[in-house]
Parts: structure tokens; C-alpha cells; sequence
């Protein structure tokens, strides 16, 4: 079951990527380089870049000590946006966002199934209790 899980973080990836790589060929007037962090906040890219790794890391390790499927997923769509925001950090130097509702900051696929996946989380671990 973990390698089933494992696929939805490399969809992910692949699927933010690639839409990504097509509104720069096609329609790149959408593109937004957002520098900073979470909603545009500001931070060195070092700083963003470490903490990207300790969240994996610690993600990572959830992941494998969790029983549950859905938790396990949940991870993965979290774990995915990071390590694709974290992609266009080291080699575009700044998060490409494209999808822009004029109310709400600019973001990607990559951000939101951060915030589907941390929202699910929560709601599987208030559940629970």
C-alpha cells in the first residue's frame, strides 16, 4: 500500500510540473515568480529551501509510520507540492504560480494539493477522536 500512495506525491509532481512547462510555452503573461514563501511572504531562498527539507523529512517519516491509507495519501499530496515548489526554487528561483482568482494570491497545482492534503489530514485526524 505505501508504493500506492507513493504514486499520487509523483502525480503530483509530474502534473504541476508539466502544466507549469505548458502555460510557459503557451501563455506565459500568467506566469507569477513568487520569490517569497507560503502566500507570498518574504524569506531568503536558503532559509525556504531548508525548511522544504526538514517539512520532507518529516512528512517522509509520517508516512511510513502511518497505519492508515488516507493519511498516507494525504501525505503525498502534501509531500508532492513541496517537493515541486521546492523544484522550481533550485532551478527557476522562485515558485512559478499561474492560476490567479484576482480575491486570492496567485498559486499552482503544487499548492493546492498542499492545501487539499493538509486540510484532509486534519480532518482524518480530527475524525479519530
Amino acid at each position: 500500500m505505501h508504493y500506492n500512495a507513493g504514486i499520487i506525491g509523483a502525480g503530483i509532481i509530474a502534473l504541476d510540473q508539466l502544466t507549469k512547462r505548458y502555460i510557459e510555452h503557451s501563455r506565459p503573461e500568467l506566469l507569477i515568480a513568487n520569490t517569497g514563501g507560503l502566500w507570498g511572504m518574504r524569506a531568503s531562498p536558503s532559509v525556504l529551501l531548508l525548511l522544504s527539507l526538514v517539512i520532507i523529512c518529516g512528512l517522509f517519516y509520517g508516512y511510513l509510520k502511518s497505519n492508515s491509507y488516507q493519511q498516507r495519501v494525504a501525505i503525498m499530496l502534501v509531500l508532492g507540492g513541496i517537493v515541486s515548489n521546492m523544484l522550481d526554487r533550485i532551478f527557476s528561483g522562485a515558485v512559478r504560480d499561474f492560476i490567479n482568482v484576482g480575491w486570492w494570491p496567485a498559486f499552482n497545482f503544487a499548492d493546492a494539493a498542499i492545501v487539499c492534503g493538509v486540510f484532509w489530514f486534519i480532518w482524518l485526524c480530527w475524525r479519530k477522536k
